[in-house]
């Protein structure tokens, strides 16, 4: 009898995240992509035509071409905040529809596989798109000094390490339930 509650309530709960994780991408995607659309073209018009007008003005000692790359970078990193805030939430709730369909199967979904799921999918999201912004602001970050840029891509590669193996500790953790489930499926039709 309390098993049977338990799977009624593991269903219940899959539905309930099913449909937050739908009204979650309806929300956060639009601005993700409003966000990122800005994001490009402040990167194209500050670097294809601010920073190449800028070449060779100074402000007194201060080159020109260096105020305008902070302020490229500065803006850039707002957005990208931003970007990254909505990118959380569609990759959270991606990982709520995967919890949800991959659930389906043995009709029920658990906290902890949401947990997993989630931890997975948005670390690995999270990298990408840690790694693009690199790109974007690294011709930046060099105008400003050649050594800022070396600096950065080791803190981004450090912390891509950390999340793609704690991503891994996760789907490892899916993939062992999963297994031990197909092999109790096998003993029971072999038996």
């Amino acid at each position: 009898m309390a098993n049977e509650t338990e799977n009624i309530a593991a269903q219940d709960f899959g539905k309930t995240v099913y449909i937050e994780s739908s009204q979650a991408i309806a929300e956060a995607g639009p601005k993700a992509i409003l966000n990122i659309g800005v994001a490009i073209l402040i990167w194209l018009f500050g670097n294809l035509v601010f920073i190449p007008i800028s070449n060779g003005l100074f402000l007194g000692q201060l080159a020109v071409t260096e105020v305008i790359s902070l302020i490229i970078l500065l803006t850039m990193v707002i957005l990208i905040i931003g970007v990254l805030v909505q990118v959380r939430r569609l990759s959270n709730a991606a990982a709520g529809v995967v919890a949800y369909l991959v659930g389906a199967r043995k009709g029920e979904v658990t906290q902890s596989e949401l947990n997993h799921y989630r931890t997975a999918i948005t670390g690995i999201v999270m990298v990408g798109i840690v790694a693009l912004a690199f790109l974007l602001f690294s011709a930046n970050l060099s105008i400003i000094h050649p050594a800022l840029t070396g600096v950065v891509l080791i803190g981004v590669v450090l912390w891509s390490v950390l999340t793609l193996w704690r991503s891994g500790q996760a789907l490892a953790s899916e993939i062992s339930v999963a297994a031990k489930d197909l092999a109790k499926t096998l003993e029971e039709r072999a038996g």
